[in-house]
């Protein structure tokens, strides 16, 4: 027998462990059997028949009394349907006795039972075609309950606070995590029901006809849910002209067989209720059929759980038997049998002695039964039933049943090493899966060993089960007779006060507080669910008939019926039925399957916190990249002969000149540059589009995070996305959305496409699932609907799309673009949106664009979305395409390119396995001695022009001195003398010209920035209340977007001097300096920086004057004129600055020069001109380019001018 106690069958007469100090105890029981003679053994097999029952494990009850007459005799038949054919029992008479022998003839009668076919294959597609619908309706209950346990998970990791800008919240923790016993008990009970529901479906609604209506009216409903109702449908649609009559009718199918499933699972509950009434008045003594059903109500569910809370001893028993013939014909049959006793932990506690106040021992124990022992309902596994299959899928194996292990019909000795082979490469599969998976994903770390925990625990527990079966193996070797079971006593019982306290305490923990949580959280949706799940699950609960079944035993379902159609036979077969919902494989298998579910969802919540704690979320560069592109020349891509690709180049609205072409491979690098270290993002645009053609525009991300955040309910300070503008210039960009990079990312990820994945996977498993596809996505947003209004804070898309409309409310022309997760937002983004978006590798929308807030169009989605398909991607298989997509192969690590900085075929070739994108871009160079950028290969001076946006703000320098000698309070003496000296200190600053000079070192330009704008005091800290409410935001704004523009600048200027071995250029000091009139011209002498390079910007005022390294020499009349004078450069100490200028650069050689170039030889700067002037630590040896001369201009009487310098902080001068 199974060495399971809910598989088991036992005689009555189990031993109880005769000693309380022995858990296995031995025991041997002889008695005789008296050999009958072979006319006694004659006439004991000969005799008749004299009844037949129908037992309540029949499909139905017997057609009896049905006769036939022929040639003067009478048979009798008895007929059961079973599921697709009938089993016919026809009286039969034994030809083995002599003619005119009545009696012999009437002692001869048999039983023949034949097996006819009463089905066709018209009602097998009928019954296949109802199935269908049911499957889906179950497979839509069963995404239902994955989703919902999702949506939990993701509101335990907010609560947990393991995103970036979440806070712990213990209560709603551990509100949401008491929620989850109650919708794991609550889907398993469902999805038991709707197997069933299913099964009886497909096999004409057997168990459907036992709930009190008759054959013909219980198969008319039937049609009419099933087909009758959703062919009307169909008809009225059509004679509407209804464009969308499919889905129509399709939708009218679905409900109507959910509300069929709703009515069965509802019967079968009211039943249950009754049965488990009817069964407390046989239980409880002081109860019988008269008492108030509010009565029996109470103590049915004190004694359920009081059965539950009981200490249990279980004890397990091998009997082996052997014959033995004497010498007078007698045989001896001896029987020894082996006791196991356990106990588990629990009830160990109960038997403690300071447990006596609420437990009390039971003496002697009480005997309870499983389920199988009390329907009689045990499968044997024999030599012709042994089915390889069928044990491997078997909880327990063959120990599942009962193993026969000796005798003709015996397992024999091939079947079972096959089935520890079978278990033994099963278990090896299943590590080798779990490895593959864990490789394919690059685990390590913890994930790994939580994975690695996860299978040394399944390993244990499938090994037990294995040495188990060998002990059947060493039986069938020995030709053993061998009877297993296990028997379950009660020893222990609670009180009835701590039973009452311990039900009121469970309502209360896991029903009570989560339900008034998800009511607070705003979750009305969830908390209705959860609140009508948790009321279904409680009546099942806790008035379970199983319970008081298995104190009652065999005897319930012992009673013999001769005649099946009484109304006593119906009640107990539906009764018997209804039982083995309770407690059958099915519950077990959807139990297990949630179990797992939750245990994934446990795993990828700790790995998040792991995550969390083991990483800095408050780095500016957490979730990111470092180096993700390097550079190569050596690759190009074969392109397959006449096949072009008309979408390699895209045009949507944008009219800047960087994005003319818009390249497919311009928006992979946008949409992986999205990845990258904030301080490397602007060197890979310069690198691509050349240098400030397009910049990395934090300051207009900072500005509306800003806004947003002084807005009304803060919608997105518990977002974790991550994106970027890049500004184009001509009020044109594009905005690329990080994807996929931190485990909380992962959880976005499912949170919006899991879902629609579940619902592709279920239509794809599915025969004909295509049918289903129009109502997919309505199926997907009843779903969503359930997540937590939490969750909702933390959608991305959300922030996203405010972003969007925030730049287009102010002229921008925007496209979105992204790469994995970052794709599919960008996709929703742009659909949300009406703006163009490229997904690089996305996830789909079709299916989930109802889910989304607010919807999105299938035109929108079919016009304005774009996504790239790479082979052998998963990611872009999710949901459904919209028409506009591109397949690409992957036959290679990278794609060839032609960049718009140099004609030389390159690429970027991406570092990060996470993703599949290679861009082309130009190769950095380097000599041996520098890591001088290529753009001062041919030239010393580089001019980017990035206006300032608001030079206002910059004033503030120039009048922070007057500003502080304002004051409306009265001054003390010491004040007075204090702000005298104060002014002071101002007229003597003045006298020199400087009103502001402060300097910040910086390794990250959003860091260096917002020190620069502190020093210089431009940044607003107070509020002026009299303001109207669209001042400060704006305020607030123009400061974020002059913070962006610094940023940039910075970001720049390290792009330039960044390279690969960047340890001595990491760090970098900006400088700002406000000056008035003449004597505020800092450097009014030519003169080359002793830096590598140096950025100079005039924010406010003219800038820098600069004579580039070509136009510094010119032939004239075989002649060469040098327009400026390096060796007086290097070598003068003339203190006159007039004096020192002439000589360095003749007036005359100028003018002739001039004349020759036709244009001016010195370049004056504008303001918010980014001057890049290659100083004396980039010179080498193997080129002619040298240092730029430069000097500032002169500035008039009173002309104000704040200057921007930018330079390496740690120059290594070693190796010049």
């Amino acid at each position: 027998m199974a060495d399971d106690p809910e598989q088991s069958q036992l005689p009555q007469d189990a031993p109880v462990s005769p000693h309380e100090d022995e858990s296995e105890v031995e025991v041997s029981i002889d008695y005789k059997l008296k050999a009958t003679s072979g006319e006694e053994h004659h006439h004991s097999t000969a005799r008749p028949i004299k009844a037949i029952y129908d037992d309540f494990s029949l499909t139905s009850g017997s057609a009896s009394g049905v006769r036939f007459r022929n040639h003067n005799n009478v048979r009798e038949f008895k007929i059961y349907d079973q599921m697709n054919a009938q089993l016919i029992l026809e009286e039969v008479e034994d030809r083995d006795h002599e003619e005119g022998d009545e009696e012999g003839r009437k002692a001869g009668r048999g039983i023949r039972i034949k097996q006819a076919s009463d089905t066709s294959y018209g009602l097998q597609f009928l019954r296949a075609t109802y199935s269908l619908i049911a499957v889906f309706v179950g497979g839509f209950l069963l995404i239902l309950g994955i989703c919902i346990l999702l949506f939990l998970f993701i509101d335990l990791a907010v609560q947990l606070g393991i995103t970036s800008n979440q806070d712990l919240s213990v209560s709603n923790f551990i509100a949401v995590g008491l929620s989850i016993p109650v919708f794991v008990y609550s889907f398993a009970m469902g999805m038991t029901l709707m197997t069933r529901f299913v099964v009886d479906t497909f096999y004409g609604h057997p168990f459907l006809r036992t709930f009190g209506l008759d054959i013909v009216t219980t198969d008319w409903i039937a049609f009419v849910m099933y087909l009758g109702i959703p062919l009307m449908t169909i008809i009225f649609t059509l004679y509407m002209r209804m464009l969308n009559w499919w889905e129509i009718s399709c939708l009218t199918w679905f409900t109507t067989v959910l509300i069929f499933w709703m009515v069965f699972s509802a019967c079968v509950l009211w039943y249950e209720v009754r049965e488990c009434l009817d069964l407390i008045v046989e239980v409880e003594d002081n109860l019988d059929s008269d008492s108030h059903w509010l009565k029996k109500t109470k103590l049915a569910i004190i004694h359920g759980m009081r059965n539950r809370l009981c200490g249990t001893k279980l004890t397990f028993q091998k009997m082996t038997f052997s014959d033995n013939e004497e010498d007078d014909g007698t045989v001896e049959r001896t029987s020894s049998g082996k006791y196991h006793y356990t106990e588990g932990p629990l009830t160990k506690l109960t038997k403690w002695k300071y447990m006596s106040c609420i437990y009390s021992p039971l003496d002697p124990p009480k005997r309870v039964y499983s389920l199988d022992e009390t329907r009689g309902s045990v499968s044997f596994v024999t030599r012709t039933s042994w089915s390889l299959e069928k044990l491997f899928c078997l909880k327990g194996g063959v120990l599942g049943a009962v193993p026969i292990t000796a005798g003709d019909y015996g397992i024999t000795k091939p079947q079972i090493d096959s089935t520890i082979a079978c278990r033994i490469m099963g278990l090896l599969i299943y590590v080798l899966i779990l490895g593959g998976i864990a490789h394919w994903f690059g685990l390590e770390g913890a994930e790994l060993g939580l994975l690695l925990f996860v299978l040394v625990f399944f390993v244990i527990l499938a090994n037990i089960t294995t040495y188990r079966i060998l002990d059947v193996r060493r039986d069938i070797i020995e030709q053993k007779k061998v009877f297993r079971f296990w028997v379950k006593h009660l020893i222990t019982t609670p009180k009835d006060s701590f039973t009452m306290g311990f039900i009121v305490a469970e309502v209360v923990l896991f029903f009570v507080v989560p339900l008034i949580y998800l009511c607070l959280d705003g979750n009305t949706q969830t908390a209705l669910v959860f609140g009508f799940f948790g009321l279904v699950s409680s009546i099942r609960h806790y008035m379970n008939a199983q319970t008081l079944l298995a104190e009652i035993g065999p005897d319930r379902f012992n009673k013999q019926h001769r005649e099946s159609d009484s109304k006593e036979w119906k009640k107990t077969h539906r009764f018997y039925q209804i039982a083995e919902i309770g407690a059958d494989r099915a519950r077990w298998f959807w139990v297990n399957v949630f179990i797992g579910i939750i245990i994934f969802f446990v795993l990828v919540v700790l790995m998040a916190a792991y995550d969390t704690a083991t990483g800095n979320v408050e780095d500016v560069n957490y979730g990111f990249s470092e180096d993700r592109y390097t550079f190569r020349s050596d690759f190009s891509y074969d392109a397959v002969p006449n096949l072009p690709y008309p979408t390699c180049s895209l045009k949507k609205g944008i009219t800047s000149t960087n994005l003319d072409e818009s390249a497919l491979s311009g928006f992979a690098l946008l949409a992986g540059l999205a990845y990258t270290y904030e301080n490397q993002t602007q060197g890979y645009l310069d690198e691509w589009y050349g240098a400030g053609a397009v910049t990395n525009d934090i300051g207009t991300v900072n500005a509306f995070k800003k806004v947003q955040s002084l807005a009304p309910g803060d919608k997105f300070s518990d977002s974790a996305v991550s994106y970027r503008f890049f500004n184009f210039g001509n009020n044109a960009g594009v905005v690329s959305i990080r994807g996929t990079s931190t485990i909380w990312d992962l959880m976005a990820d499912a949170q919006l496409w899991l879902p629609a994945t579940l619902f592709q996977t279920l239509r794809f498993f599915l025969p004909m699932g295509n049918i289903f596809s129009p109502i997919l996505h309505r199926t997907t947003k009843y779903v969503s609907k359930l997540e937590s209004a939490s969750i909702e804070k933390v959608a991305f898309y959300k922030e996203t799309a405010s972003f969007v409309n925030y730049l287009k409310d102010r002229g921008y022309t925007v496209l979105v673009t992204g790469h994995s997760l970052g794709g599919g937002l960008a996709l929703i983004t742009g659909a949300q949106t009406d703006t163009a978006a490229i997904g690089m590798s996305a996830p789909n929308s079709m299916i989930s664009r109802d889910s989304f807030s607010p919807p999105v169009t299938v035109d929108a989605l079919n016009t304005l979305t774009f996504n790239v398909v790479p082979s052998k991607d998963i990611i872009p298989m999710v949901d459904d395409k919209a028409m506009l997509y591109q397949n690409i192969n992957c036959t290679a690590p990278s794609i060839t390119i032609t960049s718009r900085v140099s004609s030389t075929p390159t690429t970027i070739e991406n570092t990060d396995s996470s993703t599949s994108h290679q861009i082309a871009a130009p190769q950095l160079i380097s000599s041996s001695k520098t890591t001088r950028h290529p753009l001062f290969r041919n030239t010393n001076v580089n001019i980017l022009s990035m206006p300032v946006p608001h030079p206002e703000i910059w004033l503030r320098c120039l009048d922070d001195m007057r500003s502080n000698d304002c004051c409306s309070e009265p001054q003390s003496l010491w004040g007075a003398v204090v702000n005298t000296l104060k002014g002071h200190n101002r007229r003597h600053t003045m006298q020199h010209g400087i009103t502001k000079d402060v300097e910040v070192i910086f390794e990250d330009a959003s860091v260096g920035a917002q020190m620069l704008m502190d020093e210089c005091g431009l940044i607003t800290n107070q509020v002026d209340t009299n303001q109207s409410t669209q001042y400060l935001p704006e305020i607030f704004m123009k400061e974020q977007e002059t913070k962006g523009h610094l940023t940039a600048v910075l970001s720049h200027y390290q792009s330039i001097v960044s390279s690969k071995d960047k340890s001595n250029l990491k760090r970098c000091k900006a400088r700002v300096v406000s000056t008035t009139g003449s004597i505020g011209t800092k450097c009014p002498r030519w003169h080359a920086d002793h830096v590598p390079v140096r950025l100079v910007m005039s924010i406010i005022g003219p800038g820098c004057e600069c004579i580039p390294f070509e136009m510094e020499a010119t032939a004239a009349s075989d002649e060469t004129i040098q327009v400026v004078n390096r060796h007086a450069l290097n070598n003068l100490e003339d203190d006159d600055t007039s004096i020192a200028n002439e000589l360095i650069v003749p007036t005359d050689h100028l003018q002739l020069a001039k004349k020759l170039f036709n244009k001016d030889v010195i370049t004056c700067a504008k303001p918010g001109d980014a001057v890049l002037l290659m100083g004396k630590g980039w010179e080498d040896e193997s080129d002619d380019v040298l240092a730029a001369v430069h000097r500032s201009p002169i500035l008039n009487e009173g002309e104000k001018r704040i200057l921007l310098t930018v330079d390496v902080a740690d120059w290594d001068y070693s190796h010049q």
